[in-house]
This record gives structure tokens, C-alpha cells and sequence, in this order.
């Protein structure tokens, strides 16, 4: 109680692995208020990284049937890109989720239904142009409603020239 503790390259320390994975984490702690923090990154020939933060999942950042994760924040540029990522916290229960995307204005520009497959995740690369709509909108708000399972999300802006990531979490809308 009380501790923290930092884990270089956990995948390799705990697990003698290397490359894509996910970490599953549960506790017996008696109150149960464990917290657990990644950074995700990635390692250039000269042993430099680029990366982002991964901050601890809190109760109001995930969502199941009838309720909507509300990402407030990602920007459209011909200079960056958005990717969306979704996670099914059910290891046993496929999920299905609707993503819209709405402009400042908060009309719907895109809707679709994505599936996620029990305990994984799906990250959507450059989202506003996979989904046709060019460069996107100068400020997005990103809806995520799941019909099933529970869901987490988060969106990144990276900017492509410095591969530097601006991190948005997905929040419990009003």
C-alpha cells in the first residue's frame, strides 16, 4: 500500500517478449484502487524513442450498452493525423460499437459500426481520412457508444513530420 512501481520494457522484463502486446491487469488489493500507467513507444535504430503516454483508466472512461464515451479534442491537418482507438475490457464477450464524428458545429460528418473482438483492441490509423473525410474537421468531437461489452477509448493527433502525439481520452458523456 502506498508504493509505486516502474517496470522498464514490461513486456520483455516480466514476460521475455518483445513487440505488440496487451496487458491485462487484476488486483487482490482489499480496496481494489490499483493503478497501472504505460507509455507506448517506439524504438529507432539509434536507440531513440517516439511515443505517448498512457494514463490509468478511471471508472468514468469506459462505457457499456446505453451509455456514450465522449473524446473532446482531436484537431484535423494536412500536418497530422487522428487515430481512434477502441478497447473491449470483456475477455469473453465480443463487442460492437457505433463511432460518430462530429464538427465543431456538432454535426454528425460519419457514423459507422465497429466490431472488437473480447478482450483486444482496434486502433483506426489516420481516422478522418480513412473514413473519407480528408484532412477533418478543425476540431472533432468523437462519439462511442458500444450496443454490448465495455468499451475504453482514446484518440491521438500525431503530427507527422515529428511523429510528436497529443493524447485525448475518452470520457462518460453528460
Amino acid at each position: 500500500p502506498g508504493e509505486s512501481r516502474r517496470v522498464p520494457d514490461a513486456l520483455f522484463t516480466l514476460f521475455g517478449l518483445s513487440g505488440v502486446a496487451q496487458l491485462h491487469f487484476w488486483s487482490a488489493f482489499p480496496t481494489g484502487r490499483v493503478l497501472v500507467t504505460s507509455r507506448a513507444y517506439t524504438l529507432l535504430d539509434d536507440g531513440s524513442t517516439y511515443g505517448t503516454l498512457l494514463p490509468p483508466l478511471g471508472a468514468t472512461q469506459s462505457a457499456t450498452a446505453g451509455e456514450t464515451l465522449e473524446i473532446l479534442g482531436p484537431i484535423g491537418a494536412h500536418t497530422s493525423r487522428t487515430n481512434l482507438a477502441l478497447v473491449n475490457l470483456v475477455s469473453f464477450l465480443p463487442a460492437n460499437v457505433n463511432v460518430q464524428i462530429l464538427d465543431a458545429r456538432g454535426n454528425i460528418l460519419d457514423s459507422f459500426d465497429q466490431a472488437v473482438a473480447p478482450g483486444n483492441g482496434v486502433q483506426m490509423n489516420d481516422l478522418f481520412r480513412l473514413r473519407g473525410l480528408g484532412d477533418g474537421p478543425g476540431a472533432a468531437l468523437i462519439r462511442v457508444s458500444p450496443s454490448n461489452g465495455t468499451i475504453a477509448a482514446y484518440a491521438t493527433v500525431i503530427d507527422n513530420g515529428t511523429n510528436d502525439p497529443v493524447y485525448f481520452a475518452g470520457n462518460l458523456a453528460p
